[in-house]
């Protein structure tokens, strides 16, 4: 039992330490591009252990600043993830930059639920602010499950589920976080937004090289759903 104990509390140690280095990483990477993190963005990315979202990745993956983790495979292909923790910190920090006031007490709807952003998320909004989380697939919501429960904030979330659970018109958002790379913004998006909401959104591009005619050319791609 002793050498048990000594066990894990060495695990638990070197966790805390990849985890505080990964967020001095991230503050670093915003320094250097010019950026400067905020506190509360800060004070969120070290709050919430990323492993807890990830529990088939060794802890050094977990807490790589530059890459995602896989949680969920579709034969060769990718089908769910935790974020890259460099792009989570900076759509975070620009969601709260556009938003007057910062996060703290407002209303956000998560698309595409690792459970690792939304556990940030409701740092950011607490302790009167919700966050609705939604994701496509069936297994996507349950890292929400190992979100530590906290009151008030926890009773309001609510996790949906199914192919078009972020059009349902429930509330209005003043956040609308896309976790998901998009083609597209659906008019259902703008419309749960409030007067001045905000949509953080990555939209994807299509590249078209001629590489002899030297001809370069990028447009976004529209989704024909």
């Amino acid at each position: 039992m002793e050498g048990e104990s000594t066990r894990m509390s060495v695990d638990t140690a070197t966790g805390e330490d990849l985890h505080a280095a990964m967020v001095d990483q991230l503050v670093a990477d915003h320094a250097e591009k010019g950026l400067v993190m905020r506190p509360e963005v800060e004070t969120a990315l070290r709050s919430v252990p990323r492993h807890l979202f990830t529990p088939d990745a060794a802890l050094k993956e977990a807490y790589r600043a530059d890459r995602p983790v896989m949680t969920k495979r579709i034969g060769d292909e990718a089908g769910s993830s935790v974020s890259a923790p460099w792009r989570i910190a900076e759509m975070l920090g620009q969601a709260a930059d556009a938003t007057d006031g910062g996060l703290s007490g407002r209303h956000v709807l998560e698309i595409g639920s690792g459970g690792y952003n939304a556990a940030m998320l409701r740092e950011l909004v607490a302790p009167v602010g919700s966050v609705t989380t939604v994701d496509i697939d069936r297994e996507g919501d349950r890292p929400c499950g190992r979100l530590p429960r906290s009151g008030e904030l926890r009773r309001r979330g609510r996790r949906l589920r199914g192919r078009r659970a972020a059009d349902r018109p429930a509330r209005s958002y003043d956040l609308i976080i896309v976790e998901v790379g998009a083609w597209d913004i659906p008019p259902a998006w703008i419309a749960q937004l409030t007067e001045n909401g905000t949509l953080v959104v990555p939209l994807l591009w299509e590249v078209e090289c001629d590489i002899n005619g030297f001809g370069f050319e990028m447009q976004r791609r529209h989704s024909s759903s």
